[in-house]
């Protein structure tokens, strides 16, 4: 069985339907998501003395930003606490 997006004839009818869509009343929605509990990858310290620290694991909830964006550029957006839910999509839209 092919991948769906190795069928040809499918693609082409998309691309068909697609090229029919008013561009102006298109906007897009993405989804991304980070966590800022990071660890540094470099640290310092006085000369003849060793760098010391400590690593956060998993500290914090991620953190997800969704945005819009259209034909006249980025258009709203919202961070969230946690991971993108049902309830947080239909908030944007």
């Amino acid at each position: 069985m092919a991948a769906t997006e190795q069928k040809q004839q499918e693609r082409a009818a998309w691309r068909a339907q697609a090229s029919q869509l008013d561009v102006r009343q298109l906007v897009f929605i993405d989804e991304c998501g980070s966590n800022i509990a990071l660890t540094p990858r470099y640290g310092w310290a006085l000369k003849g003395q060793r760098a010391t620290g400590s690593v956060p694991r998993n500290r914090g909830e991620n953190t997800t930003l969704i945005a819009s964006l259209g034909w006249d550029g980025m258009g709203e957006s919202m961070i969230i606490e946690g991971a993108a839910d049902t309830a947080a999509s239909a908030a944007v839209c």
